[in-house]
């Protein structure tokens, strides 16, 4: 469903607000109006018409055009838009909502439109064509640590197993070497780029050379054998992750599954396969098949193209918001926060690059079903 109107480019036109996008009914503008792209809008927000009920749920794409040169915003409804200002229209990036705003969330603002466009907008009587389209969602890509695969449901045992090992050996230093090894992950996980950084031979090594411990390469090799039999024995997946992965499969929505290095690609795959989900979606990937780890933008980019569909027709869901959902918000995608695991608990503040939120996975559907209509 579409809605568009008409305005004109005026010479007061700067574009340089950085939280809104304004349009006018008006056919003046003065030199401090640094939100506004167009005057003499054909049509006020009074008269959205039917569009008025996509404007209450959907997402939306907004295209300003002039002169053959364009720009494309993805912004959000809202239930409780008011729709009713007869003058001013507002395309915000905040949630802020009043009689004049048509839209929230967007990934744009006036200082954010292409030069050229702006250049054209700044010629009076300019014609602009504003197209107002609802977008449906067609694909939903899952991060996959503690998003579908509950990692925090072996945490704890981990530490217990490895440590229990290192007794035999180091005795009062096992906890120590538990304590680094955790203090390593923390160091690499969504902080290196580099897969690499993420095996747990070299999280090892470097523990041990931390610690001026002198083990063998046998030794290493034991632990790390250890590490992932004890995940591989204790992993499950996050509450109602199947059940909803098959739900979403029944509403022909395509499903992506994305994550990080294990050091080697084979060592996820063969917990995604052990799992059951190898065969719930359409594209797999782990970062070692672009060489960049979260948030690079590589795997968003290729998970996008083996799915065949537009950014904006795409959800992303991810329990590390810096790490899972900035560069999907970068490229226009919805975003999901699921607040699952220690690093949610540790991170109460609110992320810009955030859509929705929610504690349950089951909450993708609702999310969808509003998207959607």
């Amino acid at each position: 469903m579409k809605f568009e109107f008409r305005a004109s480019g005026h010479r007061n036109i700067t574009c340089t607000n950085k939280t809104n996008i304004a349009f006018t009914t008006d056919n003046y503008l003065t030199k401090g109006g640094d939100s506004y792209a167009g005057v003499s809008a054909s049509h006020s927000l009074q008269d959205l018409g039917d569009f008025k009920s996509v404007l209450k749920t959907s997402k939306i794409a907004i295209t300003i055009e002039a002169n053959g040169k364009e720009e494309i915003i993805v912004a959000y409804g809202n239930k409780n838009l008011k729709l009713s200002d007869p003058t001013e229209i507002i395309i915000r990036k905040s949630n802020y909502i009043d009689a004049k705003t048509l839209c929230v969330k967007a990934n744009k603002a006036a200082s954010d439109l292409n030069r050229e466009l702006i250049q054209n907008l700044q010629v009076p009587d300019t014609k602009i064509t504003v197209v107002l389209e609802k977008i449906p969602i067609s694909a939903i890509i899952f991060d996959f640590d503690n998003t579908i695969e509950d990692w925090e449901s072996v945490r704890k045992h981990l530490d217990t197993k490895l440590e229990k090992f290192l007794n035999k050996k180091f005795k009062d230093d096992a906890k120590k070497i538990v304590e680094e090894i955790n203090r390593i992950d923390a160091k690499y996980s969504g902080h290196s780029l580099n897969p690499k950084d993420l095996s747990r031979d070299k999280w090892f090594r470097e523990a041990f050379s931390n610690l001026n411990i002198k083990v063998d390469a046998d030794y290493i090799k034991k632990l790390v054998n250890l590490y992932w039999k004890t995940i591989s024995s204790k992993v499950r997946l996050v509450s109602k992750a199947k059940e909803t992965l098959k739900s979403l499969k029944k509403m022909k929505i395509k499903l992506a599954l994305i994550s990080d290095s294990d050091g080697k690609k084979e060592i996820k795959m063969k917990r995604i396969k052990k799992l059951g989900l190898n065969k719930l979606f359409d594209v797999i990937l782990t970062s070692d098949d672009v060489g960049l780890n979260k948030p690079g933008l590589k795997i968003f980019e290729k998970t996008l193209n083996e799915l065949d569909v537009n950014p904006v027709e795409c959800i992303m869901v991810g329990n590390r918001p810096p790490v899972d959902l900035v560069s999907a918000k970068k490229l226009a995608l919805t975003t999901i926060w699921l607040k699952h695991g220690k690093w949610a608990e540790e991170h109460k503040g609110d992320f810009s690059c955030v859509d929705f939120s929610t504690t349950q996975i089951r909450d993708v559907l609702n999310i969808l079903k509003s998207l959607n209509g």
